[in-house]
């Protein structure tokens, strides 16, 4: 004789705690439930950070906890960078210029994001920023002389 198991129905945080293959990434694209009630079933950020149950890749889709990378999920510029989130993407979710310089970019490292200056308009780049790099460093990023990317900046 055969016997079935029966689903369970409900999913709670505790469920999640107790099988690392449920992480936020698996229940939101495999098993089809919705951000809005991954965020009713835990709404604190820094709860599924401390499980383990999202990783930087994740952040994008997390605009419903308003979960910033840099401060709620612990990016590092290595992070950022690694993961080629276009400006526009990293606007949406909250970061910007002075918080990549916080987590230790310099005029050197903004090409490795490979953006063009609107993008790093976009994350708030402005001209007191442009007055502090070199020129030429200025010309080598953007094509630009110094004194066309100031025009262009606010």
């Amino acid at each position: 004789m055969y016997s079935w198991i029966r689903p369970k129905e409900t999913l709670t945080w505790l469920d999640i705690l107790a099988d690392e293959k449920l992480t936020f990434s698996f229940l939101n694209k495999n098993a089809n439930i919705s951000r809005e009630l991954l965020h009713r079933l835990q709404p604190d950020i820094a709860a599924w950070v401390s499980a383990r149950r999202v990783c930087m890749a994740d952040a994008p889709q997390l605009a419903t906890w308003e979960a910033h990378p840099i401060r709620d999920l612990k990016a590092d510029l290595g992070d950022i960078i690694d993961l080629h989130w276009p400006a526009e993407k990293m606007a949406k979710m909250g970061v910007n210029y002075h918080d990549l310089l916080e987590i230790g970019m310099t005029s050197e490292t903004m090409g490795l994001f490979q953006y063009t200056l609107f993008d790093w308009s976009t994350l708030g780049f402005d001209k007191t920023h442009a007055e502090k790099i070199p020129g030429p460093q200025l010309a080598r990023m953007f094509n630009l002389t110094k004194q066309d990317i100031m025009k262009c900046l606010k």
